[in-house]
């Protein structure tokens, strides 16, 4: 496995694992937004890794 693949795999389980803490005591307006949010963080994380992969 190439650690590119790794890393991106551990952030998004542990981005998950965050955004599950945080919905479980949350209103659902701001269950909406923390969604919202949690998207384009990932989004960005993975334009971010596709960035740095296409420089190598």
């Amino acid at each position: 496995m190439k650690a590119a693949t790794i890393i991106r795999s551990a952030a998004a389980i542990a981005t998950a694992g965050a955004v599950a803490y945080m919905l479980s005591n949350t209103s659902p307006r701001t269950m909406r937004k923390l969604k919202k949010n949690a998207g384009k963080a990932l989004q960005s994380f993975g334009n971010v890794f596709n960035a740095i992969s296409s420089m190598m």
